[in-house]
């Protein structure tokens, strides 16, 4: 098993939000069991922080936006990250701190993670269909 804590550099991700696959480029310097990062998506630019948790492989990460064209009223606004590391990527949820109930599935692996890049939508938004 990967350790989380020497994934410091290019991370990949995605998320679902409003039914649409969102794709996220970020990077992340890990120190010690906590880190710091930065990045992108469709809605702007971001900065992260976050701690890792080695007894359960449990990661929770707060994101803010510092950007965004689409919506500038969120800026400044902390989303939280919930999730765990399976020694291949995080998995787990998303959601708005000031309203919890929106919220979705996410996923993010560091960039070199070639088996789970094959599985990066190339589209930066695909409608997710329901089951």
């Amino acid at each position: 098993m990967r350790e989380l804590t020497s994934c410091s550099g290019p991370w990949l991700g995605q998320s679902i939000q409003d039914g649409l696959r969102i794709t996220e480029n970020i990077t992340l310097t890990f120190h010690g069991s906590n880190f710091l990062g930065n990045g992108s998506d469709k809605d702007g630019l971001f900065n992260l922080d976050g701690e890792y948790d080695e007894g359960d492989d449990g990661v929770m990460m707060t994101r803010v936006y510092t950007y965004s064209p689409q919506s500038p009223g969120h800026v400044g606004y902390p989303y939280i990250y919930v999730g765990k590391w399976d020694g291949h990527q995080i998995h787990g949820r998303w959601m708005m701190s000031t309203h919890p109930g929106y919220s979705g599935p996410l996923e993010m692996w560091p960039e070199d993670e070639e088996s789970l890049q094959e599985r990066m939508i190339n589209l930066e938004e695909e409608p997710i269909l329901s089951r």
